[in-house]
């Protein structure tokens, strides 16, 4: 039968394994609040980013219905523009070349196929992290049985 002090080391040991349960949990709900800020931070920017380049674009389109609408009526417009090369698309859209390809890959997949391909590439990424997460913890476990 146990004594009182035995019962008193198994309490002792279940509470501190709680007590490291909650500690750990209130750990990662804080950092991902604090992840979360940051997340907020980045779509605010990108919002004020994007109406900037969409209220710069909605000028530049305004510019060439209008040269549109005076050749439609016989009107001269000037001179013969050139296409935007690579690099200046690039700059325009602040994208590398890579990333513009990979937007004309998933354009041409052509609509509604963006929900499939987001699905698709969080499946991966889940995988990925099981895969890390296990890879890690056979690291680990392997280490302490090696270890003095």
């Amino acid at each position: 039968m146990p004594t009182q002090d035995d019962q008193r080391v198994v309490q002792f040991e279940a509470e501190k394994a709680d007590a490291r349960f909650w500690e750990t949990l209130r750990d990662v709900h804080a950092e991902r609040a604090e992840g979360n800020k940051g997340v907020t931070a980045t779509v605010a920017r990108n919002i004020a980013e994007d109406e900037a380049g969409a209220a710069a674009a909605a000028a530049k389109l305004k510019a060439a219905t209008e040269r549109v609408a005076k050749i439609e009526r016989g009107e001269d417009v000037g001179t013969i523009p050139k296409p935007m090369t690579s690099k200046e698309m690039s700059k325009v859209l602040g994208m590398t070349a890579a990333e513009i390809r990979r937007c004309q890959c998933v354009a041409e997949l052509g609509e509604g196929v963006i929900p499939k391909v987001v699905a698709a590439s969080m499946k991966r990424s889940r995988r990925a992290e099981y895969t890390a997460v296990r890879a890690m913890l056979r690291r680990q476990r392997s280490a302490r049985r090696t270890a003095p």
